[in-house]
């Protein structure tokens, strides 16, 4: 019998996380005016109160293009019909930013790649990567969709578990993005508004190899990853995408209290499976005594191994506050002292979905740094419900300034804004004070418009009953110093019909 060939060994030889420019800032107040001005009087006071206590810093990123969003309000299409270009441009202008920093970085040329691994939910941009770059006929370009917020660690386990078997050494890139743009939704059921107040947009570009010539600029050697699953009904269902009462397509989902639970339900197979080969000797046998006592006792109580014996970092998933903290109950650690990185993540960030967790990585090796030997754990979260993990071993010291965390060095009062929003979260207090008033609702479009160098909305006044327009306010076709002059007073307000809806000028009913 011929003897196994011993799979190779896979380094992570770099990342890069896109960042955005300033014009694509938009502020809480901006956002929540865009936001409401598409639901009735009580979902905006629903949406401002998420907003107000959802922990994001008070600039965030959304998506190019956001402002062409089509609300397409005629009988014969009930859902929003978004133009694929729409979906495309932000995209090619967040994965773009992602790629040409990967290859900058680490002198690699697109047609030297193997393999390109691309994750979204919604939308698949392959083509737009073949469009940007001249990859070779040969390369293999590989798409999932549908899986959620923890592909950035699934991303991993692909790229080690199909170069390690591959006959010959190879380069692969792991690109990671969820389309904002795509699953932006216009419906009124509260579950599925919530996304639109917490996601944001994100992309990770990972280069994979087993390539000897490139193991010098390695950062990481891929130490392990584990995929574990959650098969009860409760934890299925728990997110998802679905269609409303009303047709409209949207994601939904569960409750904070139920994604804790379900999070440290999911964490703790993950764990088990982790720490047989990262925790020392005496971390096993003292997690193994606990465990047997409680059995002899017929405790209850959940035993939890002390992951930081074995592991030096860890990058969890920042899908939010809830999702951090409930993590950090099940890790039983400090998230104000261990989680620092997750929690800037989700502040300056949102919930970029699947990379998310590389945000946090990025944040540990610009604020830390990493030394040689040091073992980072990522772990991410997601629907299925999933929860996945990578360990990852430095091979040398690095101390990486990345663009997404440049703002955050040199400043005290940046490095600890987070944690006092967090803080503020976990005592229940409002991070922000929006105003709802129409007033301000104006002037923030005004202000977005100002910035964009354009009017970008078609803000009319919908009579849902008759399915007709009754009055415009603001038309895409006005100049933007058109719009200084104007105001709409609350009086004016209070006659328009509800809900008020954006329209694009090209689908205005008739």
């Amino acid at each position: 019998m011929a003897a196994q060939k011993k799979l190779q060994d896979v380094y992570l030889v770099d990342y890069s996380v896109s960042a955005p420019k300033k014009e694509e800032m938009w502020s809480v107040q901006e956002a929540f005016s865009y936001l409401q001005v598409g639901v009735a009087e009580k979902d905006a006071s629903f949406m401002a109160n998420l907003m107000e206590k959802s922990m994001l810093n008070r600039m965030s990123w959304f998506p190019p293009r956001i402002e062409d969003v089509a609300f397409i309000m005629t009988d014969e299409y009930k859902d929003f019909n978004m133009n694929l270009e729409v979906a495309e441009n932000e995209a090619a202008v967040v994965c773009k930013r992602a790629l040409d920093e990967i290859f900058a970085k680490t002198g690699v040329a697109a047609n030297e790649i193997d393999m390109i691994i691309s994750f979204c939910t919604q939308y698949n941009y392959q083509d737009v990567i073949r469009d940007m770059y001249p990859l070779r006929d040969d390369c293999d370009v590989i798409h999932f969709g549908g899986m959620g917020c923890s592909t950035g660690v699934v991303g991993m386990d692909c790229a080690n578990k199909l170069l390690r078997g591959r006959e010959r050494p190879g380069t692969c890139i792991v690109i990671t993005h969820e389309n904002i743009t795509r699953g932006f939704y216009t419906g009124l059921q509260r579950d599925s508004m919530v996304p639109n107040a917490i996601f944001r947009v994100g992309a990770c570009a990972m280069m994979f190899s087993t390539d000897p010539a490139l193991l010098s600029r390695a950062k990481y050697k891929v130490e392990k990853t584990v995929r574990t699953y959650q098969t009860d009904d409760v934890s299925f269902w728990s997110m998802g995408y679905r269609l409303d009462t009303t047709d409209v397509g949207g994601i939904y989902l569960p409750k904070k209290d139920v994604l804790a639970k379900i999070s440290q339900k999911a964490l703790n197979k993950t764990l088990t499976a982790v720490g047989k080969s990262v925790l020392p000797v005496h971390e096993k046998i003292k997690f193994a005594a606990k465990v047997a006592k409680n059995k002899l006792l017929r405790r209850k109580a959940k035993v939890v191994p002390d992951m930081f014996s074995g592991v030096d970092h860890m990058a969890i998933h920042p899908g939010g506050p809830a999702v951090i903290d409930g993590v950090c109950k099940g890790l039983q650690v400090d998230p104000l002292k261990t989680q620092e990185n997750a929690i800037n993540a989700y502040y300056y960030y949102g919930n970029t979905s699947s990379p998310g967790v590389l945000y946090a990585m990025a944040h540990t090796e610009t604020v830390k740094g990493v030394r040689k030997g040091e073992k980072m754990l990522a772990l991410g979260l997601g629907a299925g419900f999933e929860s996945n993990a990578a360990v990852l071993k430095a091979v040398r010291d690095f101390d990486e300034v990345h663009e997404a965390w440049k703002h955050v060095l040199g400043s005290e009062d940046r490095s600890q804004e987070a944690s006092k929003a967090f803080q503020k979260f976990l005592n229940q207090q409002p991070i922000h004070s929006l105003d709802r008033s129409m007033e301000q609702t104006l002037r923030s479009l005004k202000g977005v418009a100002e910035r964009l160098g354009r009017c970008p909305f078609n803000v009319v006044a919908y009579d849902a009953s008759s399915s007709s327009q009754s009055e415009s306010l603001i038309h895409p076709e006005d100049s933007v110093s058109s719009l200084d002059s104007m105001e709409v007073s609350e009086e004016k307000h209070a006659r328009l019909p509800t809900p008020m809806r954006v329209l694009d000028a090209g689908v205005i009913p008739e």
